[in-house]
């Protein structure tokens, strides 16, 4: 029966979802950026690039930054890539995927509920609150189930580890741990297991000696397989640790999230960024659209059959772990609250509170959930209590008391049926001689009084979103390289250090009509030592194509022989292939150029300037300069000549696949240790 319902459910939800699933509905917000990022990256891998650098994005800029928000390394994106293989368009793979992987954090709810309850109904109850909630509307205007899917494995395997300490939740702990750790900001993970286990040792502080001892016990007696295990937890660790020493040396920009920040490295935040919307601002929007007709993305919303369950759980018995969940969650409002004082004294005194804002995402990926289980506990609490004790009236009147309140304030008719259906499933298990938690109808009239007004809003989601116009800018054939260059915009969120210069002190509209063109051709070159210096005169040479390219001599051997002879006063532009210029060879992280010019010249590539780069011309080494403030530059003798183009040292590639592969070891790991059916639930 639990495996019928939720195999349907999940077929429900789809249907309901139809518009945004089928791309006929368009994706909002961060969910946009996803989908280019994931695109490029998913693509490049496709072809056997592991994409380090984006040439498309703000003139090219290093990868890593995106590659850390939604970790490359989780071995479910070879499902999209055999999606794509097999002829599918990627926005059909990764709806596909999306809606998928999201089912595949269901599950995990359901399991973990399982361990918790030891109850199919009520695994089954909590499961469906938390499917038809607002959760997973944010797969189409935001990232936080990619954080929100592996927590819930994590809790699973922890808790399945805590009642019977095995290889298989030990794997498992350890592969979700990998997959938080690579992706968007890891703070977040460790925030959520430290308020966990802090909360539990408190409140099961008993326990936590027994709990110590069998780990112990665990460790001693799989000696090696807690080695490998300590390994890919520590290896999943470098990519974040490493951009983030990246983050502090001055070659990157992030100038919406870094503006004022108290430290130099540019992930930092500042608290007025941070407490610029939190929780408190989550839930005040939400509760502005309390008329659902007019539901919209970003508004948090249970089913009313889980507002009904907390109210009439009041009456029920007070359990440690109904206090533990309201307490973790309690702790946690408390403490990333902004308008309290314990964030900013957190802030203050632990480094890493620093480095990440959104604080409303605990809303949707900790106290959500916990919240449905909560609930579901408070009923399981209430059953457990004799039917004699229970004020049949009392209940009834609770549920009146919703109907006339949902009637005055003109709410859906599904919200109403919703409570009275609630009612029903609650009457029937109190007046049933033999309490019916398993039977048909128990599971069926549960079913229809949690997705019954869920239904209607989500049929108001639909209708309130805008549909699907245009490509995205990933939709362009960027695989292929372009002489010309139109996305360009004046106002960044992520780029190169001296590319963000540029727009901040250059005339937009001169540095733009100069960004038209990938290559431009001098004869003259012009030191520059503080750019601030000769702005005025760069800005009048971009505007005007002078035969000059200015070259920052920062690190840079001055005593490099540069042309000075020419009669031309304006550089000249290569605005396609031709028998001077051709690209070979075009791929994220390199390209091949061969030229062919009479006389000497300086070739500028509009592609953003990072140390990474290395420049070899004819299979030799060469410095590459900084040219026109933000871009790359080389000399070039007469005659034939083969440039190459390589971000990165090959130690680089060498780590991203050795971790993609220990990715791969620890998630078969984890299907083979788990294969038994009985371990799992």
């Amino acid at each position: 029966m639990p495996v019928i319902i939720l195999v349907l459910s999940f077929f429900i939800w789809s249907f309901c979802f139809r518009g945004f699933l089928s791309g006929e509905l368009a994706l909002s917000s961060d969910a946009v950026s996803y989908y280019d990022h994931i695109k490029f990256f998913i693509e490049s891998l496709s072809r056997g690039e592991f994409a380090l650098w984006d040439p498309v994005w703000n003139s090219g800029v290093p990868n890593d930054f995106f590659l850390r928000r939604f970790c490359p390394y989780n071995p479910f994106y070879l499902v999209m890539i055999a999606f794509i293989k097999s002829g599918l368009p990627y926005k059909t793979a990764y709806l596909m995927f999306l809606a998928g992987y999201y089912w595949l954090g269901i599950v995990g709810f359901y399991l973990l509920a399982r361990l918790i309850y030891r109850n199919p109904f009520f695994a089954v109850l909590a499961t469906l609150l938390l499917l038809f909630s607002s959760l997973g509307t944010r797969l189409f205007d935001s990232f936080i189930l990619l954080i929100f899917i592996p927590l819930v494995w994590f809790f699973y395997f922890l808790v399945r580890f805590f009642q019977k300490p095995d290889k298989g939740a030990m794997i498992g702990i350890v592969f979700a741990t990998m997959i938080l750790v690579t992706t968007y900001v890891p703070f977040y993970f460790i925030t959520i297991v430290v308020s966990f286990l802090s909360c539990y040792g408190v409140l099961y502080y008993a326990d936590v000696k027994t709990r110590w001892i069998s780990l112990r016990d665990f460790m001693s007696k799989y000696k090696f397989f807690m080695m490998f295990c300590t390994f890919a937890v520590l290896i999943a660790f470098i990519p974040g640790v490493t951009f983030f020493f990246q983050a502090g040396e001055g070659q990157l920009a992030l100038p919406l999230r870094n503006y004022e920040a108290d430290t130099a490295n540019i992930i930092s935040v500042n608290t007025d960024i941070i407490t610029n919307w939190g929780i408190e601002e989550d839930l005040a929007y939400s509760y502005a659209f309390n008329d659902l007709r007019q539901f919209k993305f970003a508004v948090l919303y249970v089913p009313i059959t889980a507002i009904i369950l907390f109210f009439i759980g009041w009456i029920a018995p007070l359990t440690r772990r109904t206090t533990f969940l309201f307490t973790w969650v309690a702790v946690l409002f408390l403490v990333f609250c902004h308008y309290s004082p314990v964030y900013y004294i957190l802030y203050k005194w632990i480094f890493y509170f620093k480095y990440f804002r959104n604080l409303h995402f605990y809303l949707w990926i900790v106290m959500l959930p916990v919240f449905v289980l909560l609930v579901c506990d408070q009923l399981q609490c209430l059953f457990a209590v004799k039917k004699a004790k229970v004020n049949i009236v009392l209940l009834t009147v609770i549920h009146v008391g919703i109907i006339i309140y949902l009637i005055q304030s003109h709410g859906l008719i599904t919200s109403i049926a919703a409570v009275i259906l609630t009612w029903g499933m609650i009457m029937m298990f109190f007046l049933k001689k033999e309490r019916p938690l398993e039977t048909f109808w128990m599971f069926g009239i549960m079913t229809l009084a949690v997705i019954i007004q869920p239904l209607e809003v989500y049929h108001y989601l639909q209708k309130n979103s805008a549909l699907a116009s245009g490509g995205h800018i990933y939709d362009e054939p960027y695989q292929d390289f372009r002489y010309e260059n139109e996305l360009i915009t004046q106002r960044i969120h992520y780029g190169t250090k001296w590319y963000h210069y540029c727009l901040a002190y250059l005339d937009f509209d001169i540095f733009r009509n100069y960004l038209r063109n990938k290559f431009y051709v001098y004869d003259h070159a012009q030191w520059i030592q503080d750019e601030n210096d000769h702005l005025s005169e760069i800005e009048k040479a971009l505007k005007e194509n002078i035969n000059v390219a200015f070259i920052s001599s920062h690190g840079i051997n001055r005593s490099m022989d540069f042309p000075t002879a020419s009669y031309q006063r304006y550089g000249a532009v290569v605005t396609s292939e031709n028998q001077r210029l051709q690209v070979l060879e075009f791929k994220p992280n390199q390209i091949k150029i061969r030229t062919d010019f009479p006389t000497d010249k300086i070739l500028v590539y509009n592609d953003s300037y990072h140390p990474k780069w290395q420049a070899y011309v004819n299979d030799e080494k060469v410095e590459l300069m900084r040219a026109n403030i933000a871009f790359k530059g080389f000399w070039l003798r007469a005659g034939k000549n083969t440039i190459a183009l390589k971000y990165g040292s090959i130690w680089d590639y060498v780590l991203q696949y050795a971790i993609l592969i220990t990715f791969i070891i620890c998630f078969a790991l984890v299907l083979g240790l788990n294969r038994n059916s009985k371990k799992i639930c």
